[in-house]
């Protein structure tokens, strides 16, 4: 078992990733005169439709070798969009209602959320979704972060 995840966690660029994340050279893809993976029509169906590769599978790759220019791209979109960022005060800190509870909570707001996204739900229910959030676990959760990082201090 330990040599099966062992090939499903391959390394970037290894052979046997090349396989999970290609198909088998020829029918589904073939190298570019630099040694970069082109996916033929078949390939994608092939290559990306193989649900046992997901189970150790490597770090994710930012790898696009058809898109000129794209790592300069993307840190240039980053310093833009980083600044705007909030950093999470309650990282490092727990919440024992939110271990046990906080993702059902989380995931009931999310879903409101999504609804108005979609139009399955007006706006004017967001001040609603809120306080539900709040009254299940929220306010809970708040008091619970906001004990430990004064506690931290």
């Amino acid at each position: 078992m330990l040599r099966v995840l062992n090939y499903l966690a391959a390394p970037f660029g290894s052979k046997e990733d090349l396989l999970l994340s290609y198909g088998a050279e020829g029918p589904d893809y073939a190298l570019d005169d630099r040694g970069n993976p082109v996916l033929t029509e078949r390939g994608n169906p092939d290559a990306n439709y193989l649900p046992f590769k997901y189970i150790a599978q490597r770090q994710s790759v930012l790898y696009l070798p058809d898109i000129p220019d794209y790592t300069k791209e993307l840190v240039a979109a980053e310093k833009l969009l980083l600044p705007l960022g909030i950093n999470d005060p309650t990282v490092g800190f727990v919440s024992p209602f939110a271990v046990r509870q906080g993702a059902v909570v989380n995931q009931s707001f999310n879903d409101g959320i999504r609804d108005i996204i979609a139009g399955r739900r007006q706006f004017s229910e967001y001040d609603q979704l809120v306080n539900e959030w709040k009254t299940n676990g929220g306010d809970q959760m708040r008091k619970e972060y906001q004990d430990a990082i004064s506690a931290a201090k």
